[in-house]
Order: C-alpha cells, then sequence, then structure tokens
C-alpha cells in the first residue's frame, strides 16, 4: 500500500516495482519492492545515513541543521525516502521550488530535485 503525501499543494503517492536484471543472463529477472514515504520521526537517522554517504563532506551537524530546514519549509521543500519491505532505506529525493535562477530555466519557478 502506497503512502500519500504533500508538497505545495498537490497530493503524492508512491509505491514502487522494478525489474532489475540478475548478474547471471541466463537466470530470470529480480523484483525490488520498495515504498516511497515522506520523511517522518521513524526514518530521520536513516535518511541522515543516506545524505552522509552521498555528501561525505559534510558534518552530522550540517547534516542535521539542512534535515531540519527542509522539514520546517514543507511549503518550498520535500523529502522522500525509499525504503524496501525488509525496512531498509534504500534511496532518498529530495526537492526544492526555487524561484532564483536555476542553470538552464528561463521560468519560474522551478521545482529543483
Amino acid at each position: 500500500m502506497g503512502s500519500a503525501f504533500s508538497f505545495g499543494r498537490k497530493n503524492v503517492s508512491g509505491r514502487c516495482r522494478l525489474r532489475c536484471p540478475d548478474v547471471n543472463k541466463n537466470s530470470a529477472m529480480t523484483r525490488l519492492h520498495f515504498h516511497v514515504k515522506p520523511i517522518l520521526p521513524d526514518v530521520l537517522t536513516s535518511w541522515r545515513a543516506l545524505r552522509k554517504v552521498h555528501w561525505p563532506q559534510a558534518s552530522q551537524a550540517e547534516h542535521q541543521q539542512e534535515t531540519e530546514d527542509l522539514l520546517s519549509q514543507s511549503e518550498r521543500h520535500l523529502a522522500v525516502i525509499a525504503v524496501s519491505t525488509d525496512a531498509n532505506a534504500i534511496g532518498f529525493a529530495e526537492a526544492s521550488i526555487r524561484c532564483d535562477y536555476v542553470n538552464g530555466c528561463d521560468k519560474s519557478p522551478v521545482v529543483f530535485l
């Protein structure tokens, strides 16, 4: 069952199933099941751990501050996490609505992922 969350005025729900090719080309495809859900207190630690892998140069305090800022401005920012059916965090996405100049765009506002 998917989860619903809002970004600005839009409601979004997420549930995904991907087919990933197996390393052995003679075998069947492997299915990866996961849910995309909003960042809630139960996944904060996992989200910050994934951010640390993606941006290792940032300190724990910087990740703490940035995630708090993102969550406190829900009208402009969205953060979601992909969680496997066995409850492992496997990915995340952060998006914001930007009204400043965004390289390659001639209109504003722009959703920046």
